[in-house]
């Protein structure tokens, strides 16, 4: 299994397992030279950021820094965020849905989150090596709509949106990271995983990228044919976790602190949006039985009000 050897190494793994397992006797796999153990360590490391961190980190400094709206407009239902920080609050909440459903794969499997790509403004959301391979998962968050994914874009209440360019970059930089430590036969697949869609519609096979909803995501990497062995899984996996710490400018040592910080703003600002959310709806009821009383009082009195003007 691909926990063995951080035993045999004396450090604790990652394990996406909610359940804790017992540590049993290792058996020789990653880890036999000094840039096994370093890529081993750097597994730890980096197993450790939460699904959704980067985005989470971002939409909470919106909690920390931005006005709230008057009461008069808390009153009416009016949303802490505006519409381009509502976008981002979304992003996050996609990244840490899909995130919940990857973490629950068995241990024979790696998943790290929301790597941050150098260079670039975004972060790969999702890499998972596994039995089945190498996959590079980007996710959309819908609330509540259909989805109707056609060559290359999402349709969603009659909005295209292009998905596959995105899904195809951040398996290319996933396939960078691995290196060498990929066999050649074996090639970092896309994914586009949906969630919070009522629905999600396949019409033509996308360009390469599988789309699928976050709900069977889980189950759908786990039935694909096997193509990697364990030592071949860990050792993947530790290579993407120590490319990306070579890569990057994140603080590891300070992660944990301030994710937990972030944590703390970002479910506090999702508490303000469901109440607004549910004073809005509390509004339209209000307003549907007023129209209703309305219409039945104006019926009501209309054959007195005729036979006054009309005689």
């Amino acid at each position: 299994m691909a926990e063995t050897s951080f035993a045999r190494h004396g450090v604790a793994p990652r394990v996406v397992s909610p359940v804790a397992r017992p540590r049993r006797e290792p058996t020789p796999v990653v880890g036999g030279s000094a840039t096994g153990r370093a890529d081993l360590a750097a597994l730890v490391r980096v197993g450790g950021r939460r699904a959704g961190q980067m985005c989470t980190e971002h939409v909470s400094r919106f909690e920390r820094d931005k006005r709230r709206p008057s009461l008069l407009r808390r009153v009416f239902g009016a949303g802490p965020l505006s519409d381009g920080e509502r976008e981002a609050f979304d992003a996050a909440r996609g990244e840490r849905l899909v995130g919940a459903e990857l973490d629950k794969l068995s241990p024979s499997w790696i998943v790290l989150h929301s790597l941050p790509a150098p260079g670039a403004s975004g972060d790969l959301d999702h890499v998972v090596v596994g039995p089945a391979g190498l996959f590079a998962i980007t996710t959309r968050y819908v609330d509540g709509e259909r989805v109707f994914v056609a060559d290359d874009y999402l349709l969603t209440s009659g909005l295209r949106t292009p998905f596959a360019r995105e899904a195809i970059a951040a398996a290319r930089r996933t396939a960078q990271l691995a290196g060498r430590t990929l066999p050649p036969s074996v090639s970092a697949r896309p994914v586009l995983a949906i969630a919070g869609a009522r629905a999600v519609r396949v019409g033509v096979r996308a360009r390469a990228v599988d789309v699928r909803d976050a709900a069977v995501v889980r189950s759908w990497l786990e039935s694909q044919p096997v193509v990697l062995d364990a030592y071949t899984v860990e050792r993947v996996g530790a290579r993407v976790a120590a490319a990306f710490e070579e890569s990057s400018r994140v603080d590891l040592a300070s992660d944990s602190t301030s994710a937990a910080a972030s944590e703390t703003r970002f479910r506090r600002l999702e508490r303000e949006i469901a109440a607004a959310r549910r004073i809005r709806s509390l509004w339209r009821v209000v307003g549907a039985c007023a129209v209703t009383a309305g219409v039945w009082v104006a019926f009501a009195h209309l054959p007195s009000w005729l036979a006054l003007h009309v005689g």
